[in-house]
């Protein structure tokens, strides 16, 4: 029920406020090492990604802490609407992050937008 809530109130806002961009996938969990973790994002071909930044939450912490972000301005949405942040091993990655850098457990990632 925890997990709901925590996607309710911090996720489902931050892709509501995205204006067309959403957050489509995400696996930040693999058996064995996370190699392959990914966000992957989904919007109109060309849109640019000027002034957004995907901010990731720790769950575990008291406070709700956030852990890391990533700028994404300077992208744009590719032809296929699907614009992904990921591990090198991840297929079609745009921007790649070092591998094991999401957190595992009730966390949350957020899409904002200026």
């Amino acid at each position: 029920m925890r997990d709901i809530f925590i996607f309710l109130s911090v996720i489902l806002p931050g892709l509501l406020s995205a204006q067309g961009v959403v957050i489509n996938e995400l696996d930040a969990d693999q058996p064995g090492a996370d190699s392959t973790e990914f966000v992957e994002l989904y919007g109109p071909s060309g849109t640019s990604l000027d002034g957004y930044v995907l901010v990731f939450f720790n769950g575990g912490d008291p406070s709700n802490a956030s852990y890391q972000a990533v700028d994404l301005s300077g992208s744009v949405i590719p032809s296929s609407g699907y614009f992904v942040i990921g591990n090198v091993h991840v297929s079609n990655v745009n921007i790649v992050i070092n591998d094991n850098s999401l957190q595992n457990g009730a966390d949350a990632v957020v899409l904002y937008n200026n």
